[in-house]
């Protein structure tokens, strides 16, 4: 990879939860490789995201463990090295919550939020769609009770939609509050 000064080799490590720099080997080796070595550098996508992978309790051990290699681990979000914190920056760093994640293309940014926008647009016209029937059915039930005779209240259309297997738009069955605001917006629309 270059476009930051030359090559260097790419590792990934993940873990959930550490309480020492040796609970995360890739870093490491990566660090004992360099130190000694006053022009490497060890980059990570965000200090305060690795400093925080610590529990708090854990945290200060974890920061000593880094401690021995400061001047070689580079934050890309931070732009800086860990050696660049003062003691008020590094209990910050520990403290605050991580940034938001490097994008590496921002000439992306403008068509992911175009596409957004689109499916935000897309779904929307979807639930109108779903919500429109769901209300004509909900009417034909209605009908259908007041046609046979029987009592057209909430609670029977309901129980009648059930009984039919028709769900809500959420997949759970219909309650008498559910098709009171079905059927009012029905009477909205007319």
């Amino acid at each position: 990879m270059s476009g930051l000064g030359g090559s260097f080799p790419l590792r990934h490590e993940y873990r959930r939860k550490v309480k020492r720099l040796s609970d995360l080997p890739v870093l490491a080796g990566a660090l004992r490789e360099l130190d000694g070595d006053n022009s490497g550098r060890v980059v990570v996508e965000c200090l305060t995201r690795l400093l925080q992978k610590a529990d708090m309790r854990d945290r200060a051990q974890f920061l000593d463990d880094l401690m021995q290699y400061h001047g070689l681990l580079y934050g890309a979000l931070q732009k800086r090295r860990l050696v660049d914190y003062d003691h008020d920056g590094l209990m910050l760093l520990m403290t605050k919550k991580p940034g938001k994640r490097v994008i590496a293309d921002d000439r992306r940014q403008p068509k992911r939020k175009r596409d957004t926008t689109q499916a935000t647009s897309a779904s929307k016209l979807e639930r109108k769609r779903l919500s429109a029937r769901d209300t004509e059915t909900l009417a034909k039930i209605k009908q259908e009770l007041v046609d046979q005779g029987g009592p057209a209240t909430l609670r029977a259309i309901a129980e009648e939609a059930n009984a039919r297997g028709l769900r809500n738009q959420r997949g759970n069955e219909w309650t008498e509050a559910a098709v009171s605001a079905r059927l009012a917006a029905l009477s909205r629309e007319q």
